[in-house]
């Protein structure tokens, strides 16, 4: 295994667009990743794809399975101790008895055996019974775990899948841009050779220039940043380039948000890992506090034994056998605290688990709530600023409006694009988010 550092992505608006952010994480990944080789295209994935690649190549969801499979392999271990103990023994043994034979020869002790045993603790059983209860909690929390984990990893997966698809929507918007400016330049160029134009217009229109071709650049990289980090997410050594090339536009939620709160509360894999942890703890308590029952094992078993094979002489046994506990250097009492303890923590954390999810619930849907409205109003915004912006140009080509002018309506439209873009992005995770927190998809119309 080796580790490295990649780009983890942070969106931050402001006046000619959006900042990008860099930070480090780091992650660990196989030596067998995919590379990419130089001078090829990057690998396209639709969305169902690259959730399906990531959900195979997530460490973090490995060691979750992991855990899993421990938690299911205690479990059945705890219903076998509820079953009786069997056991089959035999053997052969041959010795001298140090005397000689008429003959001067030694003689030998040969003997052949098997036994067959069996045994239960009848006074055990109310304790193993909590023991294989606690273990089936403790089975469905990590199973509860493992699908918090899927989800988790679905989310951040559509989140750099929109991000990655966003961030190319901005490289769009910036050529755009540059376009527009190089018309503007040549227009101010032509209306200074007839003498309609200033020097200093032309001196505006390439400073306007240039600073769109770094913003272009900006972008450029921005969006091969997040290409890799998308490649990173998915298992790939390389960038990935989404076969999306715009964020969807929002689709109606199907539920409401009372009872989007009521299904989270009720089969949210996080709500049902932290209700099991409680039941597991309160189960291991009650099996800890049986623990100071007394013992009682029955004990029955056959054997046969001979000098030849097969051997022929058989006998029984049947013992009953128990004890009781007194003192053991207090480690039943700090048993008994430690499962107290346990049991306090599991409902706390139970309690503080209700309610990050009705908040983080709540918090989503508003997000996707304001997030619809947002996307109407800068789609009116879009359409708006592109008119003014045509009216400007239209009056300044004519010598009735000022570059200045021009250049303002241009930045606005150049805002409201990338706030558009925004909302759409801001819709899809927020409906992502919500996912993860109901743990199911929503389907919407």
């Amino acid at each position: 295994m080796r580790t490295g550092v990649i780009g983890v992505m942070s969106w931050i608006p402001g006046r000619n667009g959006w900042s990008f952010l860099l930070g480090a994480a780091l992650l660990t990944w196989s030596p067998a990743l995919p590379a990419q080789a130089p001078g090829a295209s990057p690998t396209r994935l639709t969305l169902d794809e690259a959730v399906t690649l990531a959900l195979r190549q997530s460490p973090t969801l490995a060691r979750v399975t992991g855990e899993f499979d421990q938690a299911r392999a205690a479990r059945l271990g705890a219903r076998g101790a509820l079953l009786p103990n069997v056991n089959l023994g035999y053997g052969f043994a041959e010795s001298s008895t140090g005397r000689l034979d008429p003959t001067g020869q030694a003689i030998t002790n040969t003997s052949w055996w098997s036994q067959a045993s069996a045994s239960f603790d009848i006074l055990g059983i109310p304790r193993r019974t909590a023991d294989a209860r606690s273990a089936g909690s403790g089975a469905a929390a990590a199973e509860a775990r493992y699908e918090e984990e899927r989800y988790r990893t679905i989310l951040e997966t559509k989140r750099a899948y929109f991000e990655t698809v966003a961030a190319r929507e901005r490289v769009r918007v910036e050529e755009g841009r540059v376009r527009r400016q190089e018309a503007q330049l040549d227009s101010v160029l032509v209306r200074l050779e007839i003498g309609e134009a200033a020097r200093t217009d032309r001196l505006r229109s390439e400073v306007a220039l240039n600073e769109a071709r770094l913003a272009l650049i900006q972008a450029g990289n921005t969006a091969r940043s997040a290409s890799l980090f998308l490649g990173s997410v998915v298992g790939f050594g390389h960038s990935v380039e989404p076969a999306l090339a715009r964020v969807p536009d929002p689709e109606p939620l199907p539920l409401e948000l009372d009872e989007m709160v009521r299904i989270a509360l009720d089969q949210a894999p996080g709500m049902e890992s932290a209700r099991a942890e409680t039941t597991a703890a309160s189960r291991a308590q009650t099996s800890t506090r049986l623990s100071l029952l007394p013992s009682l094992n029955v004990i029955g078993g056959w054997a046969w034994t001979a000098a030849e094979f097969p051997p022929e002489n058989r006998s029984w046994q049947v013992i009953l056998q128990g004890s009781i506990p007194l003192f053991n250097g207090f480690q039943r009492e700090s048993a008994l605290m430690t499962a107290g303890a346990r049991v306090s923590t599991a409902r706390a954390v139970e309690r503080s688990t209700e309610l990050r999810i009705r908040a983080g619930v709540s918090d989503a849907h508003a997000e996707v709530e304001a997030a619809s409205l947002s996307i109407r109003l800068a789609e009116s915004n879009v359409a708006l600023a592109r008119k003014e912006m045509e009216a400007n140009q239209e009056r300044f080509r004519f010598g009735r409006g000022s570059l200045l002018e021009v250049q303002t309506a241009q930045i606005a439209l150049q805002e409201a694009e990338l706030a558009m873009i925004r909302a759409r992005l801001d819709y899809q995770v927020g409906v992502a988010t919500l996912e993860y927190l109901l743990g199911t998809e929503l389907e919407r119309p």
